[in-house]
């Protein structure tokens, strides 16, 4: 395959949004749902059975992973710290992320074409894109593809998108 969407932090968030919600519905508890979002729902309804039929997390966490019985405390501790902390932060320093766009893809098109006709590195390209697991877009018929590109290499691609073969990441 070449791409895994798991990889693409905005996806990989929305999914985990989806599945946290659907395991509150289940567990309407939120220690239990990060319980099982770690472990699984299985173990950790395995540990409510064992409990005798607990659903406090409390009760339950000597029958879970040991992973998972640290994660929830972790989770608490890092929760209460980044709330709660006396933390002075310098707000004349900053880190400069670069503004993207998002465009969906018309072709096939490989990492190495990108990088000759917009400048840009490799590198950066896979950093920004990191679902595409072999530096190539590719093109299947229903299917939609994306490419996040930094605002002004975004208008350059789109401004010479004819200019990419279809098939095989050419330049025409």
């Amino acid at each position: 395959s070449y791409v895994d969407e798991r990889m693409d932090p905005y996806k990989a968030t929305e999914a985990a949004c989806i599945f946290l919600k659907d395991l509150y519905k289940i567990y309407e508890d939120w220690h239990l749902v990060l319980a099982a979002y770690n472990a699984g729902p299985g173990n950790v309804n395995k540990a409510i059975r064992r409990s005798g039929g607990s659903k406090s997390f409390w009760k339950i966490r000597s029958y879970l992973p040991k992973e998972t019985q640290n994660y929830i405390p972790s989770f608490i501790a890092i929760n209460y710290i980044m709330n709660y902390n006396n933390i002075e932060y310098n707000t004349g320093t900053y880190l400069n992320y670069n503004k993207t766009d998002t465009i969906t893809v018309k072709g096939q098109i490989s990492f190495k074409t990108l990088e000759e006709v917009l400048k840009i590195t490799e590198e950066k390209i896979g950093f920004l894109n990191p679902e595409y697991k072999i530096k190539i877009i590719p093109f299947i018929e229903g299917k939609e593809y994306t490419l996040k590109l930094p605002v002004k290499e975004a208008g350059i691609f789109v401004a010479n998108e004819g200019n990419f073969g279809a098939s095989n990441g050419s330049i025409s």
